[in-house]
């Protein structure tokens, strides 16, 4: 039972920090800015920086349930136009419910985090156990996950494009998501470049939550563990 309660624990920070990461990176606004600003998507695409950065704050709006819709007009080429059409707010409706889940699960993983440590100090009647256990747990964890992430990593790096096509895959039933740069803005200015860039930010906010928790629970298990209790 203390093994399934540890994996529990340990499975449940590593999806917290993961999650966290996900929402600190992806939905600050200043990251799109910067990196219009700095590939000059804006003149490529014939629109200004204050519409590129309106249409991308919309998105991240409609996602995140701050807006009811993805209606709007911008300029572009001289003339004004839709920003979205309809099969691109489909495809957000969608992104937006898997959104909806992911806190869903965040915020379980929250209450598993303070319950599991409570039903252990039940068990165990010691503050030292029930670290123990919860370091153990984590770091168990942990090192399932950093294989995990290594292979989905080494996979990214040689082929993005293969990559990104079945991670869309696996979450989405429908193909709403194969846009056309022809026709639908949101894969314009939504670039692979801007992906890349996103997901090693996601991995470097990741490594800032597991390198100090990691640390934390070798220092603990070497200096601070009742016997009986190892990594």
């Amino acid at each position: 039972m203390n093994q399934v309660m540890r994996l529990l624990f340990g499975w449940s920070l590593i999806l917290t920090i993961l999650f966290s990461s996900v929402r600190i990176v992806a939905f600050d606004a200043s990251f799109y800015a910067q990196f219009y600003e700095k590939t000059k998507l804006a003149d490529e695409l014939g629109v200004s920086n204050q519409d590129l950065n309106k249409s991308m704050a919309m998105m991240l709006d409609y996602i995140t349930g701050k807006r009811s819709n993805m209606d709007g007009t911008m300029v572009r080429d001289g003339h004004v136009v839709q920003i979205y059409n309809a099969k691109e707010k489909a495809h957000m409706k969608d992104v937006r419910q898997l959104y909806q889940n992911v806190m869903l699960a965040l915020k379980i993983c929250v209450g598993i985090l303070i319950a599991v440590p409570c039903l252990f100090y039940i068990r165990e009647r010691t503050m030292k156990k029930v670290i123990a256990n919860c370091c153990v747990g984590f770091f168990q964890s942990l090192l399932c996950f950093g294989v995990f992430l290594l292979v989905i990593g080494f996979w990214a790096l040689t082929d993005f494009t293969d990559f990104w096509i079945k991670f869309h895959e696996l979450f989405f039933t429908n193909d709403l998501w194969l846009l056309d740069p022809r026709t639908d803005f949101m894969i314009e200015i939504c670039p692979e470049a801007l992906f890349s860039s996103l997901i090693l930010r996601i991995v470097v906010v990741m490594l800032a939550g597991f390198v100090p928790c990691a640390l934390f629970s070798i220092w603990y298990m070497k200096r601070k563990a009742p016997i009986g209790y190892s990594l």
